[in-house]
């Protein structure tokens, strides 16, 4: 039987608060083997986050035993958990965590850095792993020119990029629509399956456990169950299966910005913009003609002229704008 990557004994982790002592842990027993996709689900408030802050390196426990990959963690400083987490840990959050004014290409370097990488180094394993999650050809796309699941795939990658023999993924689907999230899982999925990666996924949705080959369930700080999965749910079918109306409302969500922004740049004028002008124009300036003889008492050429170009413009910015072109072009 293989050594396992993960072993918890004895486990707890007890917190001061004003009304007393609070035992958010007590006294978990776990053991995760090598290629295994564990689900660890639970309430709000059971226990669940606690114990992916110990499993992460995040927290230490008040008492009892944690081993990763053969280490001891526990009872480490701040400094060696760090040092741990950098090397044997990938992290997929629920708010992806990029940097922002970076691009897929550094986001994913950024670990590799901390580790003393040469550039060309970085640039070699970033780049291998942003195609592994189908990212190839956004690496120079930031955050803002992704959809949300093109995050999370740039978030996985950067999980990958150091060759951590454990992944955990902390509500990764949590920000995400359901035909998304199923392509998210699909991944998980497949590099668990061809690459033998150790997940550990923290969920609140069974549905989402559902992905996984063991699911322990977390209440009150215990494990409750801990069920092994013959047949646990395959993303990728499920994804297949949704129905049409489904996928066609999930499509605006996976475009990328950039491209978007792109296409409706270059998009043709439609030809309905310049009727509509002429006849704005021909409105305001009537408008300008009787609010002169009206109001005024006289007529004031530059009012008739201000009165055409605003119309002008009101009349036209409906057919012009990309939204409606849009929706003419499906007419």
């Amino acid at each position: 039987m293989a050594e396992p990557i993960v072993a918890l004994r004895g486990v707890a982790k007890d917190y001061e608060s004003g009304a007393g002592v609070v035992r958010a842990l007590r006294e978990v027993d776990l053991t995760i083997l090598p290629g295994e996709f564990v689900a660890i689900v639970g309430a709000s408030g059971s226990g669940k986050s606690t114990l992916m802050n110990i499993l992460g390196c995040l927290d230490r426990p008040t008492r009892g035993t944690y081993e990763l990959a053969g280490v001891t963690v526990g009872d480490r400083g701040n400094d060696g958990r760090a040092i741990i987490r950098n090397r044997l840990i990938g992290f997929i959050f629920q708010g992806f965590n990029l940097l922002p004014r970076t691009t897929a290409l550094e986001n994913c370097e950024l670990p590799l850095q901390y580790r003393g990488f040469s550039r060309a180094q970085r640039r070699k394993r970033a780049l291998a792993a942003l195609a592994q999650v189908g990212l190839e050809d956004r690496v120079h796309h930031t955050p803002n020119q992704l959809s949300g699941g093109q995050q999370q795939r740039v978030a996985i990658a950067r999980a990958l990029v150091t060759d951590p023999p454990l992944l955990l993924a902390d509500e990764p689907t949590g920000n995400l629509d359901t035909r998304t999230s199923l392509e998210v899982l699909a991944l998980l999925q497949k590099l668990n399956r061809e690459r033998g990666i150790t997940i550990a996924l923290v969920t609140h949705e069974h549905d989402i456990a559902a992905c996984a080959s063991r699911v322990i369930t977390v209440r009150d700080g215990r494990i409750v169950s801990d069920v092994h999965e013959t047949s646990p749910l395959d993303a990728a079918k499920a994804l297949s299966e949704l129905p049409l109306a489904h996928v066609q409302a999930s499509e605006g969500a996976d475009k990328d910005p950039a491209d978007e922004h792109r296409r409706r740049q270059t998009a043709p004028v439609p030809f309905g913009i310049y009727p509509m002008m002429v006849l704005g124009a021909l409105v305001g300036a009537l408008l300008g003609v009787l609010y002169g003889a009206i109001v005024l008492g006289e007529q004031v050429g530059w009012i008739v002229l201000i009165a055409a170009v605003l119309a002008e413009a009101w009349f036209g910015a409906p057919w012009g704008s990309p939204c409606s072109w849009a929706s003419c072009q499906r007419r």
